[in-house]
Parts: structure tokens; sequence; C-alpha cells
């Protein structure tokens, strides 16, 4: 959908005009203010502060010129849906609130709708420049030209009727077309704000489902890293048992070793003994 067809545009009424009105220009409220007060949000595409013709018809015996003069009403449009909702959720049931250069502080119930018109919608802003130019020629076409009026007055009152008529056909016609254009696009908003609403519930159950896998995910990395540090101290122990094991056994062998060399001593001494001992009884002997 195009910009202004899709939920992108705040519809904002009974703004304070002083508030927004610059410097020098107290009932005349500047878009430029109003853009940098709600800049905060997001990107704005465009905005518009209607004319108080448009706001007439719109409040025609609702509100009084007083009332009129005082506040005003906007359309301010995003560039992305996520700004525009996060405008509309911000500014929904709130205060707007104004600081004086006195440091008075100072609050306003305002009005914050989307928009239901497609106001700023490319249709609907070239349908108000055609109407604007069609007004301008309307007021050049209409200069006093006293002869035209008087030569012309007998075949207008004769025309003036089926004209009239006619035109009024034109226009219930026009207003036919406009409505169902209107319900069409309310449709087709409706439409577009079901299926965000169905991606945003379909994207907060992925992202759920995506926490509790990352869990369950991680309750598994903690498991296992809990179960390799039991098997690499279960292995520790055992080559510590196996090392215990080893010295125990050479120790042993050592032991064994020394043994046996100390009996082949004692045996070789006791042979050596012998030895000598036999021969000193030969000497003997051989001395008698």
């Amino acid at each position: 959908m195009k910009p202004g067809e899709r939920p992108d545009t705040v519809y904002l009424q009974e703004l304070p005009v002083r508030w927004f009105a610059e410097t020098g220009k107290p009932m005349k409220p500047s878009e430029r203010l109003l853009q940098k007060a709600f800049a905060t949000y997001g990107r704005i595409r465009r905005l518009e502060i209607p004319a108080n013709h448009e706001t007439e018809e719109r409040t025609f015996g609702k509100t009084s010129s007083l009332h009129r003069d005082l506040l005003f009403e906007a359309y301010i449009q995003y560039e992305e849906y996520v700004e525009f909702a996060m405008a509309m959720d911000s500014l929904r049931g709130k205060k707007l609130l104004y600081k004086d250069a006195d440091g008075k502080v100072y609050s306003a119930d305002i009005k914050v709708d989307f928009d239901r018109t497609n106001y700023l919608s490319e249709r609907c802003i070239k349908k108000r420049e055609a109407e604007a130019k069609k007004a301008n020629t309307v007021c050049v076409s209409q200069l006093p030209n006293v002869a035209e009026n008087v030569s012309l007055a007998n075949v207008q009152n004769v025309q003036y009727p089926i004209e009239s008529s006619k035109i009024q056909k034109e226009d219930i016609q026009q207003n036919l077309v406009e409505q169902k254009e209107v319900e069409n696009e309310a449709k087709l908003l409706l439409k577009e704000l079901l299926h965000r609403a169905e991606v945003t519930e379909r994207k907060k159950e992925m992202e759920k489902k995506m926490k509790l896998e990352k869990s369950a995910l991680k309750q598994l990395e903690i498991k296992t890293q809990k179960k390799e540090e039991i098997k690499l101290k279960e292995e520790k122990k055992t080559r510590e048992k196996l090392i215990q094991k080893e010295i125990i056994l050479k120790e042993k062998l050592l032991r064994n070793l020394k043994a046996k060399e100390e009996e082949k001593i004692i045996e070789t001494r006791e042979k050596l003994r012998k030895e000598l001992a036999g021969r000193r009884v030969l000497k003997s002997v051989l001395a008698n």
C-alpha cells in the first residue's frame, strides 16, 4: 500500500495554537515547530495543518469560532509503521505538556487517532490541490463585469435550474464514489491492521519459541558441561590411582631387587668364609 493509504498517519485535534506558534505570529501554528516536537517518535514523511475552512466544514455546529481560533488540528505521516505505532502508543490517552520561558508548565487534553480518511495519500492531496486551483479560477472569473452580467442575465436564469440539477446529481454520484472509496480503503486498512497484528502475534510466538529453545539449549549445555567436568574428575582420580599403583609397584620391585642383591652378597661372603676356613684346616693338617 502507498503512503497515506496504509496505517502511517496520526490525526491530532485540539492542539493549542500558541504552543506551536512562531515568535511574532501568536495566532498561526508553525509546521516547523510541530515537526520538531513530533519527530521524537520517528522520521516524518509529511506533515500538514488543514486550512481553517476545512476544519470548519468538519466541525460545523460542534465548536465555536473562538475554540477554532485557539486550537488547531494536524496530520503527521511517519515513514515507517513502527514509528507510527510508537507515536500512537505514546500519545493516546495522554496529556500534552508545555513549559514557557518563565518555567511555568501547562497541560492540554488532545485528541489522538489514526487517519481514517487517507488525508495525506497522493490521491487526496491531488484532489485538494485541484479544488484549490478551481476555487482560485472561480474567484478570477467572478471579477466585476457589469456588461456581461446584464447581457447574460436572462440566459443564466433559464439555464440555472438545469445546471443546478445536473451539478447536484454529479455531486451525489461523486459522494457515492467517494463513500465507496472510503469504505474500500477502510476495509484495506482493517485488513492491513489485522495482517500486521497477525504478523506481530506470529513474531511474538516465534520469539517465545526461540527463547524456550535457547533456554533448553542452555540447560543442555550446562548439563553436558557438568557431565564433562565429572568425567574429567573421574579420569583424573583414575590416573592418580594408576600413578600411585605404579609407584607402589616400583618400590616393591626395588625392594625385591635390593633383597636379592643382599642375599647374593651374603651367599658370596658365606662361600668365601667357608673356603677360607677349609684352607686353614688344610694348612693345619700339613703343618702337623
